[in-house]
């Protein structure tokens, strides 16, 4: 047999089932099926290692799929696509035909076994460690037999970084044969490692390890281990815990001493037990509370009463390898910002090879510099009246840790919906989803869209788990009404359990507007959103959230960070800050060349940026620096590197065009092909650009695959006058919302070969840009003429200084030309 119970596959031989795999073999392939009847009866034999079972064919079939199995049943199945000679072996039966099925193994021990689990990998082997062994970490689960016949039960946690992550086979190997083992298997690990134990002085089974999946699965192999002694009631010894405790000199521990009978029960006892510390320092009251001294050692907690004693071992530690300080909400602390006034109470962790201590508060030396506050022994920090900049210092034993401390107004980004939409859930009255458009984005590149429905109640919801944290309790949004005339509430949670839903807005409006509220005191989470209807409000409709923010002040922060940068060689020097958060993350900073991301050195608390550029091949390159805050804000700084050497033009006509390096890059970056005339290729760079020809070459120059849009319907009156070189590309743009057409008396056109205006060209290549950039007023003359659609876009591009006018106009209602496109495109890069 290939298999007992377990899915056929296409290959391998004959698979037997029972109806204990299920209701059906659960095949989906076509094979050939022999149904068999077993023996009935009170001395039927079970099927068994070194035994076997004769049963008779009821009927040999050409199934097409599966087949139903039912008790006192058992099927041989082989797949059509399995060996002739299983296919023909199984076809040669007929009805009546005995079948007599066999188990049996070379090692006659298996044939009295009775419980039965195994692994695919032999650890050891005769006191050996077996080759060819698996080596990447993870949890793992094995058991070694000694020499004498003990065992060992073994289990390690992984995947878990900062905790655990878990050990080759061969460590567990090398660990299992420290024990003392000479054979050891290791069985199925990952997830399913799991170790249970009822304690002797616990009434209940409960894990001992943190499994990787975050709690144990459901299992379809395990060993349990019983005991099968009987309570004596007669006193054995004392179960001292903690057994293994490694404290921080100076801490405190409460010693238990449970009585345990001979056969390890629990039992009742009333005598006065008697508390020791044999070796190293530290002290024991009368009621059990050790006192760690000191000194660094290992000391021996012994307890004993009525002829009977147990006893633990106690390692005091002295100097530590880490400290680390816990918040009240359990995370760690790596620095506080704080507002004036406000209080934070801190624990102080310590730890030695990766090991944790019992420690208290008192055990370390609390200070703070700078004079931003104050700080007791119990580890409540106060923040001063004043804003400013300091240190919180907890030591212990010439170890210590530091924490910076900031007196001021911060902002906390909950979610910016730039890593989709998980925090969120849909409901039966609103459906939510990642919104892409930009037209729809306030920050970034997405947003989020819900669509809700009012029909059937009078509250439409969006769930949410959004964490609170810093006690941060001014929230806000930006929302992206529907002039629906309903209420939009958010709902949160304080770490009490207790909900509230508090007002945001009324959607009495549309497009873009900031939302703010002050959450209830000591608010935990945000668990959703609620559109509430009014009586005139509309029973349908679709909003879209962006940009959720908390902070520990009322703050709208609308001031994008400040970049100042040089280029020498191939050096990039740069310094950024950012007025209201101070330092921008390393995780908010995006350096590219021509586009594609490129490696930089950065630190974070001074701003300071450093990035070797690629080896310059003397042809034009764009660097491109951009920053973002926490409020979404985005500042960028960009630079040519210049061509370093004469290179002839790939295009004949741009020799004397002040756009020639230009062009040149387009043709590199195989953007723009030329067009071939008898004085050779042509780029035509004072030749107006048609809205086919911006299609084609914006859709190569974002590397849009154009060809996966062919079959994209477009809604235009004119798209059977869009050229068939142009098709996709226009199919391209419009999908993905970057063309949309212009409605003329209620009817959408494209005007593929209309000259393209300088408005439309720098709106479109506005809709390529990440959404959160500052938008400064238009200084030009004619400024006045931009039209109104196009005005965000050029204010965003003349901001930052991809645009800059000509005589201090910018032409807006004016054809561009090629030239011009080609200086737009590479200055967006």
């Amino acid at each position: 047999l290939a298999g007992f119970n377990k899915v056929r596959k296409s290959e391998g031989g004959i698979f037997m089932f029972s109806s204990d795999f299920g209701s059906t073999t659960m095949n989906t392939s076509s094979g050939v099926d022999v149904v068999l009847s077993l023996p009935s009866g009170s001395g039927t034999p079970e099927l068994s290692i070194g035994g076997s079972i004769t049963a008779t064919v009821d009927k040999v079939l050409e199934s097409a799929g599966s087949l139903a199995l039912s008790p006192g049943k058992i099927v041989l199945s082989v797949n059509s696509a399995g060996s002739a000679y299983d296919l023909n072996l199984l076809r040669s039966l007929k009805a009546g035909d005995a079948v007599t099925i066999s188990c049996s193994s070379a090692d006659t021990r298996w044939n009295n076994t009775q419980f039965a689990t195994g692994g695919l990998y032999r650890l050891l082997a005769g006191g050996k460690v077996q080759s060819g062994l698996d080596t990447a970490s993870s949890p793992r689960t094995a058991v070694g037999v000694r020499a004498d016949g003990s065992m060992v039960f073994y289990t390690i946690d992984g995947r878990s970084p900062g905790y655990s992550i878990g050990a080759t086979m061969v460590q567990v190997a090398n660990r299992l044969l420290e024990l003392g083992c000479t054979d050891a298997i290791c069985l199925d690990g990952g997830g399913s490692t799991s170790l249970g134990v009822t304690m002797p002085d616990e009434d209940s089974f409960s894990m001992i390890n943190k499994p990787s999946d975050g709690s144990p699965r459901a299992n379809s192999t395990h060993i349990v281990l019983v005991s099968q002694a009987k309570a004596t009631g007669v006193l054995g010894h004392f179960y001292v815990t903690p057994y293994d405790a490694m404290l921080l000199c100076g801490a405190a521990l409460p010693i238990n001493a449970a009585p345990l009978d001979t056969n390890y029960y629990t039992m009742a006892y009333e005598g006065k037990k008697s508390y020791a510390v044999y070796n190293g320092d530290g002290i024991i009251s009368d009621g059990g509370i050790f006192v760690a001294g000191s000194s660094a050692g290992t000391s021996t907690v012994r307890v004993s009463s009525g002829g009977a004693e147990g006893s633990a071992t106690i390692t005091v530690v002295k100097t530590p390898d880490s400290i680390r300080l816990i918040g009240s909400g359990g995370n760690q602390v790596k620095s506080l910002a704080l507002s004036p006034g406000g209080v934070a109470d801190l624990t102080a962790s310590a730890s030695i090879h990766g090991l944790p201590l019992v420690t208290q508060n008192n055990c370390f030396t609390w200070t703070v510099s700078g004079g931003v506050g104050t700080v007791d022994a119990n580890g409540r920090f106060t923040a001063g009246s004043q804003g400013g900049a300091g240190t919180l210092t907890v030591s212990a034993g010439g170890s210590s840790t530091s924490i910076p401390i900031t007196v001021s107004g911060h902002i906390t980004t909950i979610d910016d919906l730039e890593n989709g939409a998980d925090s969120f859930s849909s409901s039966e009255t609103a459906n939510i989803s990642v919104e892409q458009d930009l037209s729809y984005v306030k920050y970034g590149w997405q947003s989020l869209r819900a669509d809700y429905s009012l029909e059937s109640g009078s509250t439409a919801s969006i769930g949410a788990f959004l964490p609170v944290t810093n006690g941060d309790a001014h929230f806000s949004l930006f929302v992206y009404g529907d002039s629906s005339g309903n209420t939009l509430m958010v709902a949160s949670k304080d770490s009490a359990g207790k909900e509230t839903a508090s007002y945001l807005c009324t959607l009495n409006f549309s497009g873009w507007r900031r939302a703010a509220v002050v959450l209830p005191a000591g608010t935990s989470s945000i668990t959703g959103f609620q559109i509430v209807k009014q009586d005139a409000g509309a029973a349908k409709g679709t909003i879209r959230l962006d940009q959720l923010l908390a902070a520990n002040e009322a703050v709208e922060d609308s001031t994008p960070p400040v970049i100042s940068g040089s280029i020498s060689g191939r050096s990039l020097s740069a310094a950024i800050s950012d007025t209201y958060d101070k330092t921008v993350s390393k995780d908010s900073v995006y350096l590219t060349y021509d586009g594609s991301p490129i490696a930089f050195s950065y630190t974070a608390s001074t701003g300071k940026l450093t990035a070797s550029l690629p080896v310059s091949d003397g042809k034009l390159h764009r660097v491109t620096l951009i920053a973002r805050d926490k409020s979404g804000n985005l500042q960028r700084y960009s630079a040519n590197v210049e061509p370093s050497v004469e290179i002839k033009p790939s295009f004949a006509d741009v020799s004397g065009s002040w756009a020639k390096k230009y062009a040149q890059y387009l043709y590199d970056e195989s953007i723009a092909a030329g067009i071939q005339t008898p004085s050779g290729l042509a780029f035509q760079p004072d030749r107006n650009m048609t809205r086919s020809e911006f299609a084609v070459m914006l859709s190569r120059f974002m590397g849009i695959a154009t060809e996966d849009y062919q079959n994209v319907s477009l809604p235009f009156a004119d798209r059977a006058q869009i050229p068939a070189w142009a098709e996709d590309a226009v199919k391209a743009m419009y999908s993905i919302g970057i063309l949309k057409g212009a409605s003329n008396n209620g009817i959408l056109t494209f005007s593929p070969s209309g000259n393209i205006s300088r408005a439309e060209a720098m709106t479109i290549i506005g809709r390529t840009l990440e959404q959160g950039y500052a938008q400064t007023g238009l200084t030009y003359s004619d400024a006045g003429a931009v039209p109104a659609w196009a005005l965000p876009s050029m204010r965003t591009l003349a901001t930052l200084q991809v645009i800059s006018g000509y005589n201090n106009k910018i032409y807006p209602l004016a054809s561009i030309s090629r030239a011009e496109v080609a200086k737009l495109l590479v200055s967006i890069l």
